[in-house]
């Protein structure tokens, strides 16, 4: 079953949809306009749509970010993913970690990518309190030249 056969579940303004894609897998990517992540999941959450977000990935495109949210439907148990592109040299959304619990999920794109969600006071998930080396899951990031020794 794909998720063409939820549509009518599935709220999403069809203006801020970029385009829709299928995996392999089944499960389809929903890419959307900037910064209408946070607008979905606000309505989705005013009009009781069952979801879960169960993960939240990035590619890091050496041009741009690309950040994906896996989600549930909880009423038939499949997923898909909603999706969005974010500026390289400006990689900044609007958080939804008040709305759907990816409050930790936010924080490490934070600190691994340096993608800054609007509203999110969590930063500081993984790395020690006193790293200043960068963003280590960038793809042009290198270990200082003493190693990746923290001093």
């Amino acid at each position: 079953m794909k998720i063409s056969n939820i549509k009518y579940d599935l709220p999403i303004d069809e203006n801020v949809i970029i385009s829709k894609r299928n995996l392999v897998s089944g499960e389809q990517i929903i890419v959307l306009k900037p910064k209408m992540i946070r607008k979905t999941i606000e309505n989705w959450v005013k009009n009781n749509f069952s979801f879960h977000i169960s993960s939240l990935y990035v590619i890091d495109e050496i041009d741009r970010f690309e950040l994906f949210y896996y989600v549930i439907h909880r009423k038939s148990n499949l997923s898909f993913i909603l999706a969005e592109v974010l500026d390289y040299n400006n990689p900044t959304t609007q958080t939804i970690s008040d709305l759907s619990g990816t409050i930790f999920y936010e924080g490490e794109a934070t600190e691994m990518f340096g993608i800054n969600f609007e509203g999110n006071k969590v930063t500081e998930v993984f790395l020690p309190e006193n790293w200043n080396k960068g963003f280590p899951m960038r793809k042009g990031w290198e270990k200082s030249k003493k190693g990746d020794k923290i001093e």
